[in-house]
């Protein structure tokens, strides 16, 4: 049960990474020439990726369904390390 935890939360993870990636060529494809977005990662560069993401496509869903997976991939995560560490 604990592997099948880990290994659902790293699945949810790596679609979520796939998600941020698509929002990154979204968000290249609205910027003008001159301007460059390097690879995201956790952390500010990450954050300033979302706020243009926020700017330039209001109506995109792309965001909430990345934090959902983001969110939903870590929560199984830590239920598989918490479960190891009651039993």
């Amino acid at each position: 049960m604990i592997v099948s935890l880990f290994a659902a939360g790293m699945t949810v993870l790596a679609f979520g990474s796939i998600l941020q990636l698509r929002i990154r060529d979204e968000v290249r494809g609205k910027l003008c020439p001159g301007e460059r977005i390097g690879t995201p990662g956790w952390n500010l560069n990450h954050m300033y990726l979302m706020r243009l993401h926020k700017e330039r496509l209001p109506d995109s869903k792309r965001r909430k369904q990345f934090y959902i997976a983001w969110s939903l991939g870590m929560l199984l995560i830590g239920s598989a390390c918490a479960i190891s560490a009651l039993w």
